[in-house]
């Protein structure tokens, strides 16, 4: 039996290098934090990430991130740092590279009442480089939403959004410089305010400081596809208002883009002129003229219907895009490649990535660096939404297994997954997590890796762990691969989700047998939520092994027990329980109501208390042998038990 020290965090983590592999199968808990984690988007540089979400810890939703090693290191303070814990609601945080190790991240933000476009930018080490919440992007009046973010190539970035400052939805365009000023005119540059509403841009960076944005536009009464370009100075590149990129009869919806390599991009969309949607995709030049068919070529056109989209560059000119597909009365997921040319590559209607039992839905694509692509989804095939993936080569040949590997099936279900390359041929994948939800009533931010051959990292030295309620106790129990002489585990523990914030000083006994350990926690208050955070110290210093989401005693009420012994003399022990903090009086009084003496009488902490009464009155005089009464009162709260004392 080994005897360790609970150690203590200070709130503000030091930043550890890990030097084992952090993954866990069924995912990395990025953030367990109490209440919602929403809203994953993730970037990566090689095998490092940085990502970040929106949160409902302190009531609001606020804007947090963090970042992961290659190895699954967690680098950043635990739970995530705060980006911006403004008055009122933060949301849909975006990211993109600040080129230096760090991010650039925007959300939309009514801390000013209306919704307004803000951002800040975090470098390698998780400190802030702008104002505290973030920087104005956009103070004009009405709102502003459905923010976009890409590098602009000097450390800052462009910044696009759906702006209703005039009344319609017009889209307008701001580029921020790395040291977090506004680089155009003040609320942002007009990229189209054209009649009626544009809405849903996406973005592109054309290579020279400045972007390329399309969007769905009603200028002429239907939903088409228009484009437009911003050079580095802030000036329109293209014609006013836009390029049409399709303005087929019918509806073009969910627009996504990806770079072609020469100033120009590639644009897919939802496309209705055949009755059912469709997926069509048109390429645009650096000069703003399309270069394939007029209106779009044709990507699918299969029975049923295609619709939730993403496209990522083949490297080649031309993309890659994925979709969720109908035409066999269930949801797939399917792919194709379109080259520069316009012309596809793949199978006709695309190559089948999934088509599992059940319905598969809202895949997402990052290009694997060799012209193919590695995508995810959501995936019921199991009774509940999990995540799994493929990878498919630049001849359209599945590399997985079929239909692809599971990411996470763990309980409840997993939602909304993103990715983003390792940069060696695999995947950083990040999702909503539902697995706490019946004990926290939140859903947590986690993250896997999959390696370039489809095996998802997991470290093999932590085999198993588990965490449990017994009785009013917490049990948390894990088994190793192997445990060297020096080895000794460090045990952190907070109220709530999150371990390593407010921490006391324990001397608690790791049991061991082989190589399973347990560590029982008997110092839990009734009424209260606790996490856990087991780390390990060894030759080469302190590393993370897991931690633990928050585990509830449940709450007594106050409680009020007989005393003992009873009959008594010469005294007796009087013990109650008090489910909060707060003013007590516990007195004695005679069968006429007459106090004779008050034993407690002051402010107690939550918990188990007790008090002996030596059988005298309150001049220390021997009280007479009889029936006696002791009353507890605990804010309006009062409970009294009979009590005989015998001489």
């Amino acid at each position: 039996m080994k005897r360790l020290i609970f150690a203590v965090l200070c709130t503000l983590s030091a930043v550890v290098s890990p030097v084992r592999a952090q993954w866990l199968l069924e995912g990395l808990a990025v953030c367990t934090a109490s209440e919602n984690q929403d809203g994953p988007k993730i970037l990566s540089y090689g095998d490092v990430a940085i990502i970040t979400w929106y949160d409902n810890r302190q009531g609001s939703n606020d804007i947090y991130a963090q970042k992961i090693m290659g190895n699954g290191g967690i680098l950043w303070e635990i739970d995530g740092v705060c980006v911006c814990a403004a008055s009122g609601n933060q949301g849909d945080p975006q990211i993109a590279s600040d080129g230096a190790g760090g991010a650039i991240i925007t959300w939309w933000d009514q801390r000013n009442g209306n919704n307004d476009i803000f951002a800040q930018r975090i470098d390698m080490n998780g400190t802030f480089l702008w104002m505290r919440d973030g920087v104005p992007i956009n103070l004009a009046d009405g709102n502003q939403h459905l923010p976009q973010v890409i590098p602009d190539g000097a450390g800052g970035a462009v910044i696009s959004w759906v702006d209703k400052r005039d009344g319609d939805s017009d889209i307008y365009v701001q580029r921020i410089g790395s040291n977090g000023n506004v680089r155009w005119p003040l609320n942002g540059v007009a990229l189209s305010t054209a009649e009626h509403d544009q809405y849903l841009p996406r973005m592109v960076p054309d290579g020279s400081g400045g972007a390329i944005v399309v969007w769905v536009d009603n200028r002429d009464g239907n939903n088409d596809i228009y484009a437009g370009g911003i050079d580095a100075s802030g000036s329109v590149s293209w014609v006013a208002d836009g390029v049409p990129l399709c303005t087929e009869g019918s509806d073009q919806w969910y627009p996504r883009v990806t770079a072609d390599g020469s100033g120009g991009a590639v644009v897919a969309w939802r496309d209705r002129r055949r009755g059912d949607y469709d997926i069509y995709a048109q390429r645009v030049d650096a000069g703003g003229s399309v270069r394939w068919n007029a209106n779009g070529i044709a990507v699918c056109t299969g029975e049923g219907g295609q619709y939730y989209l993403q496209v990522c560059s083949d490297g080649a000119g031309g993309a890659i895009i994925t979709w969720d597909d109908y035409r066999l009365g269930n949801w797939d997921i399917y792919a194709q490649k379109v080259n520069a040319s316009g012309g596809t590559r793949w199978k006709a209607g695309g190559t089948e990535i999934c088509r599992a039992i059940d319905n598969q839905r809202s895949p997402r694509i990052v290009a694997d660096g060799a012209g193919g692509a590695i995508i995810t989804w959501r995936d019921p095939r199991l009774g509940k939404f999990n995540i799994y993936t493929q990878k498919i080569d630049r001849d359209g040949i599945t590399q997985w297994d079929p239909d692809g590997v599971a990411v996470c099936t763990e309980l409840w279900k997993q939602w909304n997954p993103q990715i983003a390359s390792d940069g060696a041929g695999g995947a950083i994948i990040t999702w909503e997590d539902y697995r706490h939800f019946d004990e926290s009533g939140g859903t947590d931010i986690y993250a896997t890796r999959i390696t370039h051959d489809g095996n998802l990292i997991a470290a093999t030295f932590l085999r198993s762990y588990s965490y449990r309620l017994e009785m009013s106790r917490i049990v948390i129990e894990w088994t190793l691969a192997e445990a060297g002489e020096s080895m000794r585990f460090v045990i952190s523990r907070a109220e709530g989700a999150g371990a390593g914030r407010l921490l006391e000083l324990f001397e608690p006994d790791i049991i061991q047998h082989g190589l399973s350990y347990m560590f029982m926690d008997d110092g839990c208050a009734n009424g209260t939520s606790y996490s856990y955070r087991v780390e390990v110290i060894d030759e080469d210093g302190l590393w993370f092994l897991f931690e633990t989401g928050p585990v509830t005693v449940p709450a007594l009420e106050l409680t009020l027990d007989q005393n003992r012994p009873n009959p008594f003399n010469p005294s007796t022990t009087i013990t109650y329980y008090l489910p909060r903090d707060g003013r007590v009086t516990l007195d004695i009084f005679d069968v006429s109501g007459r106090m004779i003496r008050r034993l407690v009488g002051g402010v107690q902490e939550r918990g188990p208390q007790s008090v002996t009464w030596n059988g005298t009155d309150c001049y220390s005089r021997p009280a007479a042998s009889g029936v006696y009464f002791y009353r507890l009162q605990a804010g309006k709260q009062k409970l009294a038990r009979k009590i005989i004392l015998l001489h």
